[in-house]
């Protein structure tokens, strides 16, 4: 999974407890962010300087730290472990976090049951309930896919097709 977060694109390796940084030019930086535990979802929030770290497969957690400082997580904000209720049951591969959708921050993919949006409380650090879920674009088993958020648009591909779906 890949997040970027206040000019650096961190690149985290699957199930593992870190990731690689680059520059906007794709430059490798010296040192990784690393992680207490090993993951496989990381995201950011630039719009609140928050880092997201989701714990490893089937682990059904991820944590929120107060950004990245001096090249390490920031402090951990809280802990969200109850939104599997809104993703079909299924703990995700990957995710992505949008920060400026105050209801539905939480974005993933389950194969074969769709896109996710779970609104997260901030406050306390629970999911509470589903906002979005659409249909998956193909139907697929495939678990290695990618979701993305540009402020505007959803952005979902998979491994094993070379299209792009845009909603």
């Amino acid at each position: 999974d890949c997040a970027w977060y206040d000019g650096i694109y961190y690149v985290a390796g699957y199930s593992q407890n870190w990731a690689a940084r680059f520059d906007n030019d794709l430059n490798r930086l010296d040192g990784n962010l690393i992680f207490p535990f090993a993951s496989n979802g990381i995201g950011a929030d630039n719009v609140n300087e928050r880092f997201i770290v989701k714990g490893g497969l089937n682990q059904g957690f991820f944590n929120v730290y107060d950004g990245i400082v001096d090249g390490e997580l920031g402090e951990e904000l809280g802990r969200v472990d109850n939104y599997r209720q809104f993703t079909n049951n299924q703990d995700p591969w990957t995710m992505n976090w949008v920060g400026a959708h105050e209801f539905g921050e939480f974005w993933c993919h389950m194969p074969g049951s769709g896109i996710f949006s779970v609104d997260i409380d901030t406050d306390n650090w629970e999911a509470v309930e589903q906002t979005y879920n659409w249909q998956d674009p193909i139907n697929n088993g495939n678990w290695l896919n990618g979701i993305g958020h540009d402020g505007w648009n959803v952005w979902f591909s998979i491994s094993n097709q070379a299209t792009c779906w845009i909603y």
